[in-house]
């Protein structure tokens, strides 16, 4: 089977059952050992490398509909942020990949979160063959739902650290979002964010210095 795509060999894209086995598995192959099923009526070989987030992240992704794009951390690793690995705090369970749908309906699945806050064309783009929303409306919404201010301030940190957004570019958007769930944790967090931060352990480090020592 063909790569998800050119920049992206080492991942497979999810393909749908095909009676010629050309395209896809035949439906004997897909329920024998060789694929598995990766969402709805699709199927991904059993060797593919589904440990890595960009793997998990191509298999989401494939319940897009037309209309969306995958967003929040995942949008950042597919744009390069180092630091953005797709797992809980614990270090090892698995985040869910978002998909940011406006409002229309997409069937839940494990592993996928669904978003339908209204969503901007604007906001959305295409990277090495994957739907998405930009880097800066990505990291907005990981900071709006982020389980702390100074969880969101860690997000933008690590998202400038790879070049992603800039605080400045973070300030223009959080603007202008009115009503949004989530700003003001978003807009009380980019004042203490820092674009020199090389790690989340400095980030963290820095807040317990700077917001601690003010209590």
């Amino acid at each position: 089977l063909p790569s998800f795509d050119p920049a992206r060999q080492h991942l497979v894209a999810p393909v749908a059952v095909d009676p010629t086995g050309r395209r896809g598995p035949t439906r004997g192959q897909a329920q024998g050992p060789a694929w598995r099923r990766s969402s709805h009526g699709l199927y991904v070989p059993m060797d593919s490398p589904r440990d890595l987030p960009e793997q998990r992240i191509v298999e989401a992704a494939a319940r897009l509909p037309e209309y969306g794009g995958v967003t929040g951390w995942a949008a950042l690793r597919w744009w390069g942020g180092a630091w953005f690995d797709g797992l809980a705090r614990d270090g090892v369970t698995p985040l869910p990949v978002t998909l940011a749908v406006g409002g229309i309906t997409v069937s839940r699945g494990q592993g996928v979160r669904i978003s339908e806050e209204r969503l901007s064309p604007d906001d959305l783009t295409t990277h090495d063959g994957l739907r998405l929303t930009t880097a800066v409306r990505s990291a907005a919404f990981e900071m709006r739902y982020a389980a702390s201010e100074r969880a969101a301030v860690a997000i933008l940190d690590m998202a400038a650290y790879s070049d992603l957004v800039s605080i400045e570019e973070m300030w223009l958007f959080a603007a202008g979002l009115n009503g949004w769930t989530g700003v003001p944790r978003l807009r009380c967090a980019v004042p203490a964010a820092d674009e020199n931060s090389w790690s989340l352990q400095e980030t963290l480090m820095r807040l317990v210095w700077t917001v601690d020592a003010d209590r």
